[in-house]
């Protein structure tokens, strides 16, 4: 195939022509009756053998409806209707063979023998040309006349109408999907959320709520719908929650509220944290509201407990006569009870300098809790506190730390006054200390006489004659060495307590032990 004469030009505005001929979604499709049709009424209106619905893309006319020729592509360069898009007009040709721009083309010279054309363009409501609607005969028409061109024009307006018609059919059922395929999603959202949503008009009416809103009331989410707080709530709540709405459309802004709302549902009475926002139209305006509630009964219970169970706390602390207090976590005094500020003087913020704590036991003490509090063990201490009087008193400190989840979230600390105790140990230390020196002093100083005694006894035994007098020197001369081995004993124990020697621990026959004392005691 040749080139024809003239080649056709590009419109000017081809991208956004494309754009829009591809934005109809026509090209490549199989044929339609309603086109068809078109084709079939333009032949027997024009009384022409061939009548085309052609439409032009970057490389090719595509034909989407043919009478008396077969659909067909052509390169856009052969194309006649390359021609007819450069402007608004009707192109035709009433002899081909004397038009230099058609002359020379193949489908002239040759098979099929085209010596009339006519076109008129399909213009898009923008303005765009995207195709034609063309007359073709194998014979010129040099008749064809302006009326003629109208009633062309009109049919390449009724295809571009049917065009724009299916596109907006099209449109509508993707939007239709898209609207289905969202309100699928949404209820699926509306569905999987545990906590109530709903929706209401400007009147307060419900015009969508979730299973979980309607489990609220024991009813189905239809049956909630249409109905007002008033249906479903005590009088005073009723108001209270219109109030709200009413409110958040006036003023076009987000609220969040807390609230106990009665339910008829097993659980009766619920605390829920409201937050309602305007629902609002196309244009801004406020046509109702939109609001998502959480049960935060539970919570509010907890909260409640946990007050209650801090309120037990502090009195159980401030009635005690331990002297306690509560830092937090870092160490830093957060409270001390009314035992401790009455016995120092001092409240939480005098008492963190430390002046409570006697200038020779702070040092030590500090770092000790210093130690403690990085390792997370408790502590303890004795140390001499501050009275209010002026008076420094032994206390024992002990501070445990508080965890919760294996973290520290307080600690504990308690002073005992131990002045007293401490003092009776010293004296009960001191009374030990003269019991060991009294013993030692006596054992030293009963070993003269003793020994004396025994020297005397021991020189007695020659002149006692008689077995009666020899029985009588013999226990009393055993007599004296136990008196002797109790006062070696004395001086032992003396040793012992002041630390001269130390125990050993050693395995001997009982006999040994025994013979003497019935002996000594017979």
């Amino acid at each position: 195939m040749t080139l024809s004469s003239i080649e056709p030009t590009w419109p000017s505005d081809e991208r956004a022509r494309l754009d829009r001929l591809k934005s109809y979604g026509v090209l490549d499709t199989p044929p339609e009756a309603a086109f068809d049709r078109l084709a079939r009424l333009g032949a027997r209106h024009f009384r022409m053998p061939i009548v085309m619905i052609n439409l032009v893309d970057e490389t090719r006319q595509w034909s989407k409806a043919g009478y008396g020729l077969e659909t067909m592509v052509l390169e856009r360069r052969l194309s006649f209707c390359a021609h007819t898009i450069l402007g608004d007009a009707v192109l035709v040709a009433r002899d081909t063979r004397e038009d230099e721009r058609f002359a020379d083309h193949d489908m002239v010279a040759g098979p099929p023998h085209l010596r009339f054309y006519a076109g008129a363009p399909l213009i898009a409501p923008d303005g765009l040309r995207i195709g034609t609607f063309s007359l073709l005969d194998h014979q010129p028409h040099p008749e064809f006349s302006a009326e003629d061109e109208r009633d062309l024009e009109e049919f390449a307006r009724l295809a571009m109408h049917e065009m724009e018609t299916q596109a907006a059919h099209r449109a509508a059922q993707a939007a239709e999907t898209l609207l289905r395929d969202k309100n699928a999603l949404l209820e699926s959202l509306l569905e999987s959320v545990t906590d109530p949503i709903f929706a209401k008009d400007r009147e307060r009416r419900f015009t969508l709520v979730n299973s979980a809103t309607a489990r609220l009331f024991g009813r189905t989410r239809e049956a909630v719908v249409g109905l007002t707080d008033e249906d479903l709530f005590p009088p005073e709540e009723a108001e209270r929650l219109d109030d709200l709405c009413g409110r958040v459309i006036a003023t076009g802004r987000e609220e969040t509220v807390e609230d106990e709302l009665h339910f008829p549902i097993e659980e009766g009475t619920r605390v829920l944290m409201i937050s309602v926002m305007p629902l609002r139209d196309a244009w801004g305006a406020a046509i109702g509201v939109v609001g998502v509630a959480r049960d935060i009964t539970a919570r509010k219970r907890a909260e409640e407990a946990l007050r209650s169970s801090e309120a037990r706390f502090r009195t159980l602390v401030d009635n005690t006569p331990l002297l306690m207090w509560i830092n937090r976590p870092d160490g830093t005094p957060e409270y001390y009870n009314v035992e401790l500020r009455a016995y120092t003087g001092q409240d939480v913020e005098t008492m963190s300098n430390w002046k409570a704590i006697h200038p020779d036991d702070r040092s030590a003490f500090i770092e000790l809790r210093t130690r403690s509090i990085a390792a997370g063990s408790p502590y303890q201490s004795n140390i001499r506190v501050r009275r209010a009087d002026g008076a420094w008193r032994w206390h024992q400190c002990r501070v445990v730390p508080v965890r919760e989840r294996s973290a520290i979230v307080s600690w504990i600390g308690t002073a005992v006054d131990i002045h007293d105790i401490r003092r009776a140990q010293q004296a009960a230390e001191e009374a030990d200390r003269s019991k060991g020196r009294f013993l030692a002093a006596a054992s030293h100083d009963l070993r003269q006489p003793m020994q004396s005694i025994l020297l005397f006894a021991g020189a007695l035994g020659p002149h006692v004659a008689g077995e009666a007098g020899k029985r009588a020197l013999d226990r009393l001369q055993q007599g004296l060495d136990t008196l002797k081995d109790l006062l070696d004993s004395l001086l032992d124990v003396s040793r012992l307590d002041a630390g001269v020697v130390a125990p050993q621990i050693e395995e001997f026959p009982v006999a040994d032990l025994l013979g003497p004392l019935s002996a000594a005691y017979a």
